[in-house]
């Protein structure tokens, strides 16, 4: 089984990671959750899927994976919008610091940045 990250459309930065056997599978599997997630379809010609290197697909089971802060402890997302477990800001862009091993908003995470 390997990660890959399904989009809409190849402008689009929302999407799904999906743990399955090839390409094929991703995209069929991308676009059932879609559909189911967003009540409408996508056109099925301007799907992307690229393969998610180094992502940490070990005890996952085949298919969409919408828990997204296992997906960003796995590497599977390099962000998710949600509400930072630190701060509790709703709907921002949250990242997982491996070396930290937290995760949260930019301000959270480095806050000397913010100056």
């Amino acid at each position: 089984m390997k990660a890959y990250f399904w989009k809409p459309h190849e402008d689009s930065e929302s999407g799904i990671a999906v743990i399955a056997n090839n390409y094929r599978e991703a995209k069929r599997m991308g676009y059932s959750w879609w559909g189911s997630e967003h009540g409408h379809e996508c056109d099925y010609i301007e799907q992307r899927v690229k393969l998610v290197k180094n992502a940490n697909v070990e005890g996952l089971k085949e298919g969409p994976i919408d828990d997204f802060i296992e997906g960003l402890k796995r590497g599977l997302y390099g962000y998710v919008l949600e509400e930072c477990p630190i701060c509790k800001s709703e709907m921002v862009e949250i990242y997982y610091d491996d070396e930290q091993d937290r995760i949260g908003c930019d301000s959270c995470l480095y806050p000397e940045d913010d100056n």
